[in-house]
């Protein structure tokens, strides 16, 4: 059955001869040829430190969530501009989508 067919069916109809595979992949063309579910993201540079170190909202040991959550301030942060990163973010898995092909 070709990929497009079972997840639709799994998708639309709630059922499917088998379960869709995902291959995660470095290289995306492995994805494609290994796969019935391709997939592509992209992260936002300006929020790298959250996803190295946490960011300036890291949690500390010991620290239960609620006290985190309760010293939360995050009006405190100089964030980067919504815009900006969600364009920039656009761009780069439109480059990667592109790179893919449109059709299998």
């Amino acid at each position: 059955m070709d990929s497009k067919r079972l997840v639709h069916e799994v998708f639309e109809e709630g059922s499917a001869a088998r379960v869709p595979i995902h291959v995660e992949a470095e290289d995306k063309r492995y994805e494609y040829v290994l796969g019935d579910v391709l997939g592509v993201g992209t992260r936002i540079s300006d929020w790298r430190d959250f996803y190295l170190k946490g960011g300036p909202f890291a949690r500390g040991n010991g620290v239960s969530l609620s006290e985190w959550a309760d010293s939360l301030d995050i009006d405190a942060y100089d964030w980067p501009d919504i815009d900006e990163a969600v364009n920039m973010a656009v761009l780069k898995y439109r480059e990667k989508v592109l790179r893919i092909g449109v059709d299998r």
